[in-house]
């Protein structure tokens, strides 16, 4: 995982192709043969900053303040919207603090967990969403994944979700 600061352009190589990201939002996908595909995600732009994980032959991102997040195969010129993200939403508002934050975390079947402030989902190597849910406590953060389960830790105590389902985990 990487961040990348889009003020200016950038193009990365990754997944057997390149991604090009542009300030204004736009990403393009190329791969070989003369694959691509461009497209706009507005909420890019709201901070400029895009959290990207790329893998061997795929990638996914999202920007730090965004909701949507995007699967790109980068060797065959693809792009597309997967999920969005239900996020701490604080657009137009004062952000004490950075309450905004988002990582990426690779799973052994080639899927990733993306973890942000208020939750997390979990996504296929395939592009798929396979799950998503919310937590309410701000301060929590992944403490780790260990036996089919994302541990996180905080204020409110150590609690997890289940890998397979989503499903909430509490620890007495």
């Amino acid at each position: 995982m990487t961040s990348v600061d889009i003020h200016v352009p950038v193009s990365l190589p990754c997944g057997g192709g390149v991604l090009a990201l542009e300030p204004d939002g736009r990403i393009t996908a190329s791969g070989t043969g003369g694959a691509e595909q461009t497209v706009v995600v507005p909420d890019l732009t709201l901070s400029r900053l895009v959290e990207l994980w790329c893998g061997d032959a795929h990638a996914y991102l999202v920007g730090l303040k965004g909701k949507s997040v995007w699967f790109a195969v980068p060797s065959k010129g693809l792009l597309t919207e997967v999920l969005e993200l239900d996020r701490l939403d604080l657009r137009g508002s004062y952000d004490p603090g950075g309450l905004h934050r988002v990582e990426f975390r690779e799973l052994d079947d080639g899927g990733v967990l993306i973890v942000h402030e208020l939750g997390l989902a979990r996504l296929g190597p395939d592009g798929s969403a396979r799950w998503q849910k919310a937590h309410d406590d701000l301060t929590a953060r992944l403490d780790r994944v260990d036996e089919g389960i994302a541990w996180f830790r905080g204020e409110s105590g150590l609690f997890g979700f289940r890998l397979a389902n989503g499903r909430p985990v509490i620890t007495p």
